[in-house]
């Protein structure tokens, strides 16, 4: 289901299944509400993604991920806002993310006996990184009061990302982590964020409720590198209850406000705070994300010129905000502006997913999008999987308006396809899984004997594995391939058999 650019939506009791890409797609919306739905994803993609807007809020979902390719998040909230509660999330690679200028809060009403969300079998449970503030769980009566359900996952809360160098921060009190015992919660906070994983609860809200995955899956344990080298899985909350970055509290003042809705209210707390505090990230992000149609005005003048102690990369919500407001091509020549200023990071490759989004949604062109796609693509190392999955989950379901038909932009050569069976007669398959780490299959069927190969090359065609070089007879072929020796990045794969030559793109991303 997709939502773009159109405000005031509801979508609920809905039953969402044998999905294939993302199960609610909300993007450069604002006051969405998703509530009791049951989605259940078949395929990589994400459970909620809402991309840009305002006061978009998720209540009462149940999400679960029935594949066994985990590379996507329940509710994924990028550049956005808006609030979650007591939505049941299992089985992804994060629960409820929030990444680039994202400030999503888990509220409830103060009634102590009330569940909140719950999110078990994930690799992150809460992941927030680049940029963002999400508040689910405040000791005081502000946005949250937390009593959410976090626990049995490889990491019950990450804040921050490798190598990524930008603060970001998570206030996940009053919450149950599995266990009453400090010591062993499973949290990380990379250096330059902070986490407040204070007053754990010492019992479960959710007891007695079944998880609800209808397809149980072995207990994930995919640890990231980068983590993996500090050696401190389970890292004791003394040693991160005090931010690295303070945060102060009163920021919490304009949070509620505007979690109550009263963006003016918020919009005018914020700007009154930066003009104090203007080298406090954390203020413009909850600035941007009071835009309504009253406030939104304001807040594009504010970010039109941005005091010097912002960080570069809040230029990208000026795109968003445009989007907001309807002016395509003022949000596009924002991710140009960025790409041009900024080449060869990550920071450029962002605005160049954007852009991907406004080609398809609002300019309708598929094949500007997969142009920009390949040099994504050809840029793996800048941005993460799952933003990439997610940009090929837009690409491959993308429906013309215009003639209500998928459109053919290269889908097979460009390594998009995530189909597992794949009719064909004779030639070279699309691998699965794609993207992959390490591991992944390749099919072939030939439709006369002889001298058949299978290399595979890097991008600047140097060979780097050889996987077939023999005779073979007429029929389908599968080959394994481990990549375990290769670094991330585009590879290709070419098939040379009687009357075959053909070369298939693959993405490695670890």
């Amino acid at each position: 289901m997709d939502v773009i650019g159109v405000n005031n939506v509801t979508i609920q009791n809905c039953n969402i299944t044998d999905n294939s890409g993302q199960g609610i797609n909300v993007t450069s919306s604002s006051n969405f509400l998703a509530q009791y739905n049951t989605i259940k994803n078949y395929n990589i993609y994400n459970g909620i993604y809402i991309s840009g807007g305002s006061n978009n809020n998720c209540y009462y979902n149940v999400i679960s991920n029935t594949s066994q390719v985990k590379i996507a998040a329940g509710i994924l909230y990028y550049a956005s806002s808006g609030t979650v509660g007591m939505n049941d999330i299992d089985y992804f690679k994060a629960g409820i993310e929030g990444y680039w200028g994202a400030s999503p809060s888990a509220y409830i009403n103060p009634w102590p006996s009330i569940k909140n969300n719950r999110v078990t079998n994930c690799t992150y449970g809460l992941w927030v990184y680049h940029l963002s503030y999400c508040n689910f769980g405040v000791s005081t009566s502000y946005p949250s009061w937390g009593l959410n359900s976090i626990y049995g996952n490889s990491y019950d809360a990450l804040v921050g990302m490798g190598g990524d160098g930008t603060a970001s921060g998570l206030y996940a009190e009053r919450d149950w982590w599995g266990t009453p015992n400090p010591s062993r919660f499973s949290f990380y906070v990379y250096s330059g964020c902070y986490g407040y994983f204070t007053y754990p609860l010492a019992t479960d809200p959710w007891y007695g409720y079944p998880i609800p995955s209808n397809k149980r899956m072995p207990a994930d344990v995919e640890v990231a590198p980068s983590i993996a080298q500090n050696n401190s899985h389970s890292t004791p909350m003394s040693s991160i209850q005090t931010p690295v970055a303070i945060q102060s509290d009163s920021l919490l003042i304009g949070v509620s406000l505007r979690d109550q809705n009263k963006h003016k209210e918020a919009k005018d707390f914020f700007t009154s705070y930066l003009n104090i505090h203007p080298d406090n990230q954390a203020a413009y992000v909850y600035l941007y994300s009071c835009a309504d149609s009253e406030t939104t005005p304001a807040i594009v003048q504010y970010f039109k010129n941005l005091p010097k102690q912002a960080a570069i990369d809040h230029k990208l919500l000026l795109a968003h905000l445009y989007l907001m407001q309807g002016e395509v091509n003022s949000a596009k020549q924002v991710n140009n502006a960025i790409i041009a200023a900024n080449p060869n990071t990550p920071l450029a490759v962002r605005a160049k997913l954007n852009n991907i989004s406004i080609d398809l949604y609002f300019e309708h062109d598929a094949n500007s999008a997969s142009a920009i796609l390949d040099q994504v693509e050809a840029q793996a190392s800048l941005s993460t999987p799952m933003e990439i999955s997610t940009a090929e989950a837009a690409l491959k379901f993308y429906v013309d308006p215009k003639t209500g038909k998928m459109p053919n932009v290269k889908a097979g050569q460009s390594g998009r396809s995530t189909d597992s069976a794949q009719a064909v007669n004779s030639g070279l398959l699309q691998n699965y899984p794609n993207p992959f780490n390490p591991t992944t299959t390749i099919s072939y069927r030939i439709t006369q004997p002889g001298k058949v190969s299978l290399k595979i090359f890097d991008v600047l065609g140097r060979e780097v594995a050889t996987l077939v070089n023999s005779e073979q007879g007429q029929g389908g072929y599968t080959q394994k391939f481990d990549a375990s020796h290769l670094s991330s990045g585009i590879y290709f794969y070419q098939l040379n058999a009687p009357g075959i030559n053909e070369t298939r793109k693959m993405l490695i991303m670890k």
